[in-house]
């Protein structure tokens, strides 16, 4: 129900362009609300959620975080997957003793899967002002969950207009999401995630790939050493010549 006019939008993941329409909206607005996405689906780059909430806070803006591809994907076990260059080489090695109990003292401290805000220890940020986590993607159910403070979520409760008028969730989906969460934050949940990031390299290293062999002109190397059609690929080389 926000007037379009007062919403202005800032580039994806640029910070400095933030900070350049924060400064613009200053004592224009009484309220300022960054919505921004944790990760982004079509890329699967994820938002410099620490930068943007300093920049809200130093503006006293509050932000809006939507974790619905972060949830499941990354958490605390994992930070380091957050940023996946290019060329990251990644394996199946048999874990050794040491560090099976290396991982099994970690599962007792950390829970893993539970999103960026988690990864980065961004949950008490003073300019978050609530988190959104959806169980439709990693958690194979539905609906969805607002994670904040008490005073905002008995706000929502009274005035949310779309939760007021929604039917709650039957107990079997309760239960389905309950299982879901719990295997997202347990070993299994680890292991899952282990293996998407494998899957993700091996993706990302076959795509440059290709496209450098198309970009070359080296259409047969592409084509005969991955089982590409020969004619499929002059077809993708002349269509991105022509962008």
């Amino acid at each position: 129900r926000i007037k379009q006019d007062n919403v202005m939008y800032f580039r994806h993941n640029d910070v400095n362009h933030l900070t350049q329409l924060l400064e613009k909206m200053q004592g224009r607005l009484g309220h300022v609300f960054v919505v921004v996405e944790s990760v982004y689906s079509m890329d699967g780059d994820v938002a410099p959620l620490r930068d943007i909430l300093n920049v809200a806070e130093t503006f006293h803006a509050r932000v809006i975080v939507d974790e619905a591809h972060g949830l499941g994907i990354y958490g605390k076990t994992n930070v380091g997957d957050l940023t996946l260059p290019e060329c990251k080489q990644t394996s199946i090695h048999k874990q050794t003793k040491q560090e099976e109990n290396n991982k099994e003292k970690q599962t007792e401290t950390l829970i893993g899967g539970t999103g960026v805000l988690a990864a980065l220890s961004l949950e008490s940020h003073p300019a978050l002002l609530c988190s959104i986590h959806t169980f439709g993607k990693a958690a194979g159910c539905h609906g969805a969950v607002i994670a904040s403070s008490a005073t905002v979520v008995q706000y929502l409760i009274n005035y949310a207009r779309p939760f007021i008028y929604s039917t709650a969730l039957p107990l079997h989906s309760l239960i389905s999401i309950q299982c879901a969460y719990d295997s997202i934050c347990g070993e299994e949940g680890e292991e899952r995630r282990k293996r998407v990031f494998e899957l993700v390299g091996v993706l990302r290293r076959q795509m440059i790939w290709r496209l450098t062999c198309l970009l070359s002109g080296d259409v047969s190397s592409s084509s005969n050493s991955q089982g590409w059609p020969q004619q499929a690929m002059i077809k993708q080389q002349q269509q991105i010549s022509a962008i």
